[in-house]
């Protein structure tokens, strides 16, 4: 395991990097650009918040996985839900898993070039994976589930709200 000198995130983020006149801050806006431009290429996809939000998740979420090494399973963390709504849940991760992380784990690989480039410590660690990503973007985006939506438009359709 590699380890670092302990930075609170803002020293962190605006760290310069060695040899070069960027800053993380700057690594960052590039992964995020890249992203931002992976969901708008996606109709099945869009994020669930806005840009900056998004952004600040995104900033955080670097700087907890793969700086500080602090793994958070997204999904092992968002078990509070009620049965129906986990095992929909889980449904719904396993769709978005299967039709986005390949492109996702390509992402991943070209951020891991791009922090190599700029001598960037991120990505670096042996047990670093592209699958934090695809539990970030699933729980930051909101997925178009064209069978549940043709089921709420047949709902809608014969104003069946059977709600008890």
């Amino acid at each position: 395991m590699i380890v670092h000198k302990i930075y609170n995130f803002d020293k962190w983020y605006n760290k310069n990097i060695n040899h070069s006149e960027m800053k993380i801050k700057n690594i960052i806006n590039i992964i995020y650009n890249y992203l931002i431009d992976f969901i708008d290429s996606n109709i099945e996809i869009k994020i669930n918040t806005d840009k900056e939000t998004f952004y600040k998740n995104l900033c955080k979420f670097l700087y907890n996985e793969y700086f500080l090494y602090n793994k958070i399973n997204y999904i092992s963390n968002n078990k509070n839900y009620t049965d129906d709504y986990e095992e929909n849940l889980d449904i719904l991760f396993e769709y978005f898993n299967s039709s986005f992380s390949d492109e996702i784990t390509d992402l991943y690989m070209n951020f891991k070039d791009i922090t190599k480039y700029y001598n960037v410590n991120l990505f670096k660690n042996k047990n670093d994976t592209s699958f934090p990503f695809v539990e970030f973007l699933f729980y930051n985006c909101d997925i178009k589930d064209s069978y549940l939506d043709d089921e709420d438009s047949d709902l809608e359709e014969n104003h069946n709200y059977d709600f008890f």
